[in-house]
């Protein structure tokens, strides 16, 4: 079901069967698709809402080529600051694939300045945390991801990121943020194969060294993404 926060659009999904203390606790999520492409009714907002039992209030955030850096990002503000209006920080979990990773850890670190309440916790899954293209899996798994780097490099340069844009403003770029014990308890997932592996251990020994309590999963012989593939779940 379609609706609006904030002026947003926003995919509501309920759960086949709602478990204890429902109407407490949700899950916003924030699509993957290299800022392109997706769309706030995919898989991973339909698992987690059948495995968890939590509605998923999944954003439709505008995609680029049409709109730049911090459009998304902004977007997704509003509307968790509408949910934190709402069902208060604490009852919010967050979700965020690949690009949705960035467009979330992006989102919270502007929430943190406006001093707005941090989510319960975080999930990542294969988050592109830094855009700037750094980390060594970049090169080292390239034609071993099912997604070639240049695809990666030309989705964020050519149609995300605007004209004279920092890549390693740690807003844009959220692996070169500070982080402290105010962010909330994440977990990162990536996959050997994936070349945003580099940026998910990095991203994962950021927080540790912050006394951010963090979780980091990798999946053996697995690439970007995998965790949403239909045989696999």
């Amino acid at each position: 079901m379609s609706s609006r926060q904030a002026g947003v659009r926003v995919v509501l999904i309920e759960p086949p069967k709602k478990r204890e203390h429902y109407d407490e606790n949700i899950l916003l999520n924030f699509y993957g698709g290299g800022f392109v492409m997706g769309n706030a009714r995919e898989r991973a907002a339909l698992l987690m809402c059948a495995e968890m039992k939590m509605r998923v209030f999944s954003v439709a955030y505008s995609k680029s080529p049409k709109v730049k850096y911090p459009v998304a990002r902004d977007e997704a503000l509003d509307v968790y600051r509408q949910l934190v209006h709402q069902f208060g920080g604490n009852n919010i979990f967050c979700m965020g694939s690949s690009s949705g990773g960035q467009i979330l850890v992006s989102m919270l670190l502007v929430a943190r300045i406006e001093k707005l309440p941090m989510p319960a916790c975080i999930y990542l899954c294969t988050p592109a945390l830094d855009l700037s293209g750094a980390g060594d899996s970049m090169v080292s798994n390239d034609g071993r991801d099912v997604m070639p780097a240049s695809l990666l490099s030309a989705m964020v340069k050519q149609n995300y990121m605007p004209k004279g844009m920092d890549m390693t403003d740690p807003l844009y770029s959220p692996l070169y943020a500070e982080y402290d014990v105010s962010f909330p308890p994440t977990v990162i997932t990536v996959g050997t194969r994936d070349l945003l592996l580099s940026t998910g251990v990095r991203m994962y020994w950021k927080l540790r060294n912050a006394d951010v309590e963090t979780e980091l999963l990798v999946g053996e012989g697995m690439w970007h993404g995998f965790n949403w593939i239909q045989f696999l779940c």
